[in-house]
């Protein structure tokens, strides 16, 4: 059976069903198709930074893409531009306003959620026990740019390195089925199916225009209650390990360094 792999890179906010992990708050989402999603990431709209963000936290603005480095279709190639490099041709397309799923899906064998456990929670880390958005958990919302979500057929692995938590998904699909990936539109029009070839990998890339920094992570905020514009979060440091690229000061006191694919 075929196998494709989801990187995601960047700022991403992985909800997770609460009947499977009790440090989530409850929430109800549905595919496109009304099948229950298990698990869906939310690119936060990082258009909002200027009446959402603190000015005291400034944090640079982020460009959701899909990225196809081999193995792509010629359908899906139809829809996203090509780019040549020393290294070989990749493919990339904007994620705004789009909602990507994952057709033919086998069902998901061992401990689905065993390793997202790794990934720091807001629920754990923020004051005021923070609620998801009801445009989140019910429909769609102006603080996302895009979601991936996942209903089965899918095992994670967390990559932890001093600056980041790395999530990549494995998605398995139905022998004899062809891999396909689907996109929705936010207006409502139907979903668009591409094949993929085994063995595929789809960068979801959410990173700044510039360098990040180390309140890159308030955008994962988006996706809750939380009003980081009038009350910054207060966190406890974080250990400081030689050898990074930023200055040891940046993780004493309050701020959390900047994350990759984290804090659901």
């Amino acid at each position: 059976m075929a196998t494709i792999t989801v990187e995601f890179f960047g700022i991403c906010t992985h909800l997770i069903a609460t009947h499977k992990h009790p440090k989530v708050p409850e929430f109800t989402l549905t595919a496109g198709d009304g099948s229950t999603v298990l698990h869906r990431v939310v690119l936060p709209n990082s258009d909002l930074i200027g009446t959402h963000i603190d000015r005291n936290h400034p944090v640079p603005p982020h460009i959701p893409k899909l990225i196809v480095r081999d193995q792509i279709s010629s359908d899906l190639a139809e829809i996203m531009t090509k780019h040549e490099t020393k290294d070989g041709p990749f493919y990339d397309m904007p994620l705004k306003e789009l909602t990507i799923g994952f057709e033919n899906v086998d069902v998901a064998l061992g401990d689905y959620w065993k390793e997202l456990e790794k990934i720091p929670h807001i629920w754990d880390l923020s004051p005021g026990h923070p609620e998801l958005r009801k445009s989140i958990k019910y429909g769609w919302s102006d603080h996302a740019s895009a979601y991936i979500d996942f209903t089965t057929g899918v095992t994670f692995h967390v990559k932890q390195d001093d600056r980041a938590n790395n999530v990549n998904a494995t998605v398995t699909f139905q022998k004899d089925a062809p891999a396909a990936i689907s996109i929705r539109h936010r207006n409502g029009s139907a979903k668009e199916i591409y094949e993929l070839s085994d063995g595929t990998t789809l960068t979801v890339s959410d990173v700044p225009i510039v360098n990040c920094c180390n309140w890159d992570y308030l955008l994962n905020y988006f996706v809750t209650t939380l009003d980081v514009c009038e009350s910054p979060p207060v966190w406890p440091g974080l250990p400081f390990k030689e050898g990074t690229d930023v200055n040891a000061t940046d993780y004493a006191g309050t701020e959390v360094y900047c994350s990759s694919s984290g804090y659901p």
